[in-house]
Order: structure tokens, then sequence, then C-alpha cells
């Protein structure tokens, strides 16, 4: 949609002045995305309810309905502009033919699909900037309340209001990066610089070894980010810089016999399975292996009897439902298909995003390729991607879709 300089300075100041200045309307909705976000991160789990992520993501399942229905098409043109991204879960439904378990593998497949559209959903009611501003703010409840509920249950292991440390650790880099983003951008700084000291802290106590290595390799990509935006010199002289301090940092390591690995593990507090994830990674292969094209079907070596889940189960000691390496997840799922198509996914991604940085000068930009970085190495030890009820998953749409435009939006 094409905009005047009217039009978009005042989106400009609305966006740096958000909440204030904003009508009726678009407040209510922006309540309701925050409410939603709030809920698709796993926060209310001390409620105690089985699934209380689910009415959360049902009530975005029916304001996608709503808005096919009354909309003028506008949606559905953004869907078919990344339509694409569904083929994760054309895939997944279709893995119903061949599936262990076809009715489990179906049910799943369509949630993952609804769970995309709501990631469009988002990105056709409000530009990167505002969809910004509402993940802060429920992230920032969310760290809030992590504190409160962590204080009073006197908990050993810091995991907040989420039903597990990693998940903290997670949901923090989020809105560390998230935080930083709007910081720059000169919105609301004093609360921004707050909310990332405090999501610094949490991740901390969260001691979660993996959220940590994610997010420095996420955040080195910014710098190249900013030399691209100056131009081929500022890029080429940087990256010749980068090469020379790599290769001066291993050219170290070698003489002084360092093991480098051994050295991350210690600093982690991780021993050599990582966690028990060695384990579930043979049990992983060995899936693979056995269903090397198609795969069991979506999820549905969880739930088969015929599957090696039960004994995988029994040897872990939890009640586990993925391999902690989304790879491997996908690859069990739809065989070696699954991999080609999840790697597919995520370099075309980060092409589109790093694309949309370097020609955009708004700091909104940056978020999405240090976000798709950030769940590129966050796949490796963990399943944030190609999973039916995910905020990772809907994160990773927002990333490739939202526009950082103002004044795009109807009701803005």
């Amino acid at each position: 949609m094409v905009t005047s300089t009217h039009t978009t300075i005042r989106g400009e100041r609305n966006a740096q002045s958000w909440p204030q200045g904003v009508g009726l309307r678009a407040l209510l909705l922006d309540a309701f995305w925050i409410i939603f976000l709030f809920g698709a991160s796993s926060a209310p789990h001390p409620l105690g309810i089985q699934n209380v992520e689910g009415p959360f993501w049902f009530a975005g399942y029916l304001a996608v309905v709503a808005v096919v229905l009354s909309d003028n098409g506008g949606f559905l043109r953004l869907v078919r502009k990344y339509s694409i991204f569904l083929m994760w879960p054309m895939l997944a439904c279709l893995s119903t033919i061949w599936s262990l378990t076809p009715r489990f593998s179906i049910y799943h497949g369509i949630q993952l699909f609804m769970t995309i559209m709501v990631g469009f959903l988002l990105c056709y009611q409000a530009s990167l900037q505002r969809i910004l501003q509402l993940l802060f703010t429920a992230l920032l409840v969310c760290a809030a309340l992590s504190v409160v509920f962590a204080v009073a249950q006197s908990q050993g292991e810091w995991r907040g209001v989420f039903p597990h440390k990693n998940v903290l650790g997670h949901m923090m880099c989020l809105l560390l990066i998230t935080g930083f983003c709007l910081f720059l951008s000169g919105w609301r700084p004093v609360v921004s610089a707050g909310a990332m000291f405090l999501a610094l802290v949490l991740l901390f106590l969260s001691r979660s070894g993996t959220s940590v290595v994610a997010l420095a390799v996420a955040l080195c990509v910014l710098p190249f980010v900013v030399a691209m935006r100056r131009g081929s010199v500022w890029f080429a002289t940087f990256l010749g810089l980068s090469a020379m301090g790599i290769a001066t940092f291993l050219l170290v390591i070698e003489v002084m016999g360092i093991n480098l690995v051994q050295v991350v593990l210690d600093a982690l507090g991780k021993d050599e399975t990582l966690t028990g994830r060695t384990i579930l990674w043979e049990f992983g292969m060995e899936a693979l292996h056995n269903r090397p094209w198609l795969g069991h079907g979506y999820k549905a070596y969880w739930d088969s009897p015929e599957t090696s889940a039960l004994l995988l189960r029994t040897v872990i000691g939890q009640d586990l439902w993925f391999f902690h390496n989304n790879f491997l997840d996908v690859g069990v799922a739809f065989g070696y298909v699954g991999i080609l198509l999840l790697s597919a996914g995520l370099l075309l991604a980060l092409y589109l995003t790093i694309k949309k940085s370097v020609t955009s000068r708004e700091y909104a930009a940056l978020w999405p390729p240090i976000y798709i970085v950030f769940v590129l190495v966050l796949s490796t030890a963990e399943n944030p991607l190609f999973q039916n009820h995910s905020l990772h998953q809907l994160l990773f749409i927002v990333a490739v879709a939202g526009s950082v435009q103002y004044g795009s939006r109807p009701h803005r």
C-alpha cells in the first residue's frame, strides 16, 4: 500500500509514543495480541491446567477465520506472497498418507497450518515496529511474573512462570533482542534498557546454556548487517578483519593445545552428553535410518507403539515428545525430504531478512535476521520450528513477512 509522507511521519510518531496516541479500536487489538503472545509463550503454566496454551491459540485461529471471512482479500494476498512457507504444514498433513498414526498427524498438521496463518495475520494487522512493541510488552510481563513466582515458590532451578528453565532462557533472549532493537529506535529507552537488564539477570539465573550460545551467535550478525548497510567497502573491510580475527583465534587455540569444546562445555556447566541429548540423538538417528525417505509421519514416532519412543522415555526418565534437535525431529517425521525442506526454509528466511534489513534504515529491521540466526542455532539443540503450537514458529513468520513500514495498516 502506498502511503503519503504525512501518513508515514504520523505513523513514526505514533510508533515512538505507543501506547499513547492510539485509538480505542487499535488499542483493543493491541491488547488482544499482547494477551495472545503472553499465552503462546507458555507463561500461564503455573495455573496447572493441561495444555494451558490451547485456548490462546484457539483465539488466534478464530481471529484468522474472522479476517478471512470479512477482509477484502488483502490478508490472503500477503499469505500468497509468502506461500512457500506453507509447504511445511502441507508436508505435515500429507504425511497422514504414510503415517503410523494418521489421525494424530493430520490433527497436528492442521494446527501447524493455523499457527503459521496466525503469524501472517499479526504481520497483516501491525507493522514490524508495532509487533516488537507488543512482543516486548508481553515478554516484560512474563519476566516480572517470573521474578514474583520464583521468589514466592523458592525455586531451586529458576524457570519462573515457564515449564522449564530452557523456556525461560529462550524467552529472556527474545526480550533482550527485542528490547535492544526498540532501544536503538528510541522507543522508551529507560523502559527498554531496564527490561534488557532484567532479562539478562533472568537468563543468567536460568542457567540455560543453549540460550546463551544461541544469543551470542545471533548477536554476531548485528555488526555484519550494519557494515552491509554502510556499503560494500565497509562490508568487505569488516569481513576481512573478521576473517583475520578468527584465524588468529584458531591459531592461538592450536598452539596452546586448548580443547575448545571442553572449555565451552565447562563454561556452560554441561557434560559430554549435553545433559542427555546425545542419547536422544542416538535414538533419533536409529529411527531416521529405519525410515529414511518419508519418515514415520508428523509426530507419529512419539505416539505410535511400533516405535522405540517408549524405550527412549524409559532410558531418559522423562516424558519427552521431541529429540532436542529440530533437524533430527523433522527427519524422523518426514525423512530426508523434511530435513531438506526445513533447511531450505531457514536459508530462504535468512536471505530475505538480511536483504530487507540491508535495504531498510529502520532499526526494527535489524530484528528479523538476528532472530532467524537465533532460532537456527536453537534448532540444533531444541525444537522451535515445525511445531503445531510454537511461539518461535509464529515469530519465524513474523521475521520473514513483517513490514517495517509505518502507517501501512488500516487500523493504525
